[in-house]
């Protein structure tokens, strides 16, 4: 299984801080919660590197039909092969992003670029999906114009919204884990209980 570990944080004057990607900076006087908060932002970003990588497999998928049914050069609208191949490459860009965000977060500055990285499959995957509403608007195919939405408002716009408010609200945004949660039930986390004590 991927996974992400993060271990960087700057010791000064007694004083540990936890800078990330998302413009965030957490200091503590204690070395241990210091890399406590690390392993649960990396447990974190591992479930985000999960999440963003089943929806590249979705929006894909969506893009492939979409690409076979609406994206037809002969029709009215000669800019097809354009976006044909903008979505490629956002695709592409996407497949890229994952692989840095898994492969470089031991470097120096892998506490920051592996939120960029995610950030940016994120923006790579909504880029398709803005790329097809038009078209599929043209189309007036409703039924995927409404998964063009819940793929971009449901799954997209969530991802990128725990990215970036990670470490505003305390260590961990989900303290179940996965093998835990029942679905069944709704779950919803106690957002303003931090977890981390002030030492």
């Amino acid at each position: 299984m991927k996974k992400i570990v993060l271990k960087n944080y700057q010791s000064e004057k007694g004083k540990y801080t936890v800078c990330l990607g998302n413009g965030t900076a957490t200091s503590f006087t204690n070395k241990e919660k210091a890399e406590q908060f690390l392993s649960e932002t990396g447990q974190f970003l591992t479930q985000q590197v999960y999440n963003v990588n089943k929806g590249l497999s979705l929006v894909n998928n969506f893009y492939r039909d979409a690409n076979w049914g609406y994206l037809d050069a002969k029709n009215q609208n000669k800019n097809y092969p354009e976006i044909e191949r903008f979505c490629d490459a956002s695709i592409i860009s996407c497949k890229n992003n994952l692989d840095l965000a898994v492969n470089r977060y031991t470097w120096t500055n892998g506490n920051y670029f592996t939120f960029i990285h995610l950030q940016n499959a994120v923006k790579d995957l909504k880029i398709v999906l803005k790329e097809l509403q038009p078209v599929c608007k043209q189309r007036s195919a409703t039924d995927t114009l409404y998964t063009i939405d819940f793929l971009f408002k449901t799954v997209l716009t969530s991802i990128e919204s725990d990215l970036n408010n990670y470490g505003f609200l305390g260590a961990r945004l989900f303290k179940v884990p996965i093998h835990k949660l029942n679905y069944q039930t709704e779950y919803t986390p106690d957002l303003k209980a931090s977890k981390l004590k002030a030492v």
